[in-house]
């Protein structure tokens, strides 16, 4: 099991086209810069990946993808995003960046 996030994510790239960072992609380990949605402290992510990518990286050395999920644990706009997750999953050059 695996858990990363999805920099080509639809909602990252609405960030982009906003002008923020995408969501847990910092440019910072102290602070939280030139992002929408504030929370306590950056998370750390060393690596963002594509689903793409993430896929083409694993298959390299030599694990084979046998299910992808996504998931939402942003509070307090938790349901709504997770709405807006389903809707736009529909659409496969949104989910898969």
């Amino acid at each position: 099991m695996l858990s990363t996030p999805n920099l080509g994510s639809w909602v990252n790239r609405l960030f982009f086209l906003l002008g923020y960072q995408p969501y847990n992609v910092e440019v910072s380990t102290e602070i939280l810069a030139g992002v929408l949605i504030k929370h306590t402290k950056p998370s750390g992510h060393i690596r963002s990946f594509t689903l793409r990518a993430l896929k083409e990286l694993l298959s390299f050395h030599g694990f084979r993808v046998v299910k992808v999920l996504g998931t939402w644990d942003i509070h307090p706009r938790r349901a709504i995003l997770m709405f807006l997750d389903r809707l736009f999953r529909r659409e496969r050059r949104l989910q898969e960046g």
